[in-house]
């Protein structure tokens, strides 16, 4: 992770526009992984003004979303979902199925962690749905297997074992 975060430091201090913001989100990524959340905040923020600026919704979006899942892990579930419902925007208006649902998923689990396991359900299954509409392969498998494991764990935190078994075998399955 180290010999990462300085490689990415390196090519975000030579790169411009959609590759640096690019960059950023990935930096921002692997300094989330290392628990240093302030510097991977300051990376996503960036990535996100030069997206904006480059009128680029596909990379807004990672960014949002790089955004919501830091605020998600700090416990700050609002901010959380009004990054990742931005993220979701962007996703939908870049025209990428395969964001628009995992940002869906991640939304579901803001939700359950709240407790609040109906509303995360319906994410998943809103994820899913969404899914099945991604044209490529890898990428709707990759969807699916992420909102799979979701509403696994929602099935365990409502004792339907066996439910929460069959979706994470296939989450499994799929990552395989």
């Amino acid at each position: 992770n180290i010999a990462a975060i300085d490689y990415f430091r390196r090519a975000a201090a030579i790169d411009t526009g959609a590759t640096r913001a690019a960059v950023l989100v990935r930096l921002g990524a692997v300094l989330d992984t290392v628990g240093d959340w302030d510097a991977a905040d300051a990376a996503d923020r960036e990535a996100l003004q030069l997206a904006v600026e480059l009128g680029d919704a596909g990379l807004a979006a990672g960014a949002q979303r790089a955004l919501g899942v830091l605020d998600r892990k700090r416990g700050a579930y609002g901010e959380a979902l009004e990054w990742m419902q931005r993220a979701q925007a962007s996703s939908l208006a870049a025209g990428d199925l395969a964001a628009t649902s995992l940002v869906v998923a991640d939304i579901g689990e803001v939700y359950r962690l709240q407790g609040r396991y109906a509303e995360a359900r319906t994410h998943y299954d809103e994820s899913l749905d969404i899914a099945a509409s991604v044209g490529d392969p890898d990428l709707r498998d990759e969807a699916f297997a992420h909102s799979l494991k979701g509403a696994g764990v929602v099935a365990i935190w409502q004792g339907d074992y066996d439910e929460a078994r069959r979706l994470n075998e296939l989450s499994l399955q799929l990552r395989r």
